[in-house]
């Protein structure tokens, strides 16, 4: 099992404070199963992401995509032309308020595109590693 303390600055962030969430859409549809296998193939490097925090320290056994995964197809389009504050309200409270892992990707498909919502627990990262965790995963990812 390997796991990582927390320093003292990060105790701020242990109860789920200010989790980094975004919602990104992308007109061509993208296979789930290239992100599922993106995820699998991501998670020995960036393991904090996909580990679990307990009494000041960042812990990680295994992989499991049911904790850091979840899918759903709607069948009708996405509103590009929503505005940011209609997307917020739709969308806030689409991913589980408590992670059971540091990171959970909600994916929607569309019959417009698909839709990425993930929420990484700031004790897992900052908004660089976060946006380099995406970046690593570029080139498995595209539909």
């Amino acid at each position: 099992m390997k796991k990582i303390n927390i320093s003292q600055v990060d105790v701020i962030f242990a109860n789920g404070s200010y989790p980094i969430e975004l919602l990104l859409y992308f007109k061509d549809k993208m296979k789930t199963k290239k992100i599922r296998s993106a995820s699998k193939k991501l998670f020995s490097a960036f393991w904090p992401m996909f580990g679990e925090y307990e009494a000041g320290i960042i812990h990680f056994d295994k992989y499991t995509e049911p904790d850091c995964f979840d899918e759903e197809v709607i069948e009708q389009e996405f509103d590009r032309e929503a505005t940011s504050q209609n997307i917020y309200e739709k969308y806030c409270r689409i991913n589980p308020s408590k992670l059971k892992k540091l990171f959970f990707l909600k994916v929607i498909q569309y019959s417009n595109g698909t839709v990425l919502i993930p929420k990484m627990n700031h004790l897992a990262g900052d908004g660089y590693s976060y946006f380099l965790f995406f970046d690593s995963a570029g080139g498995d990812v595209p539909g």
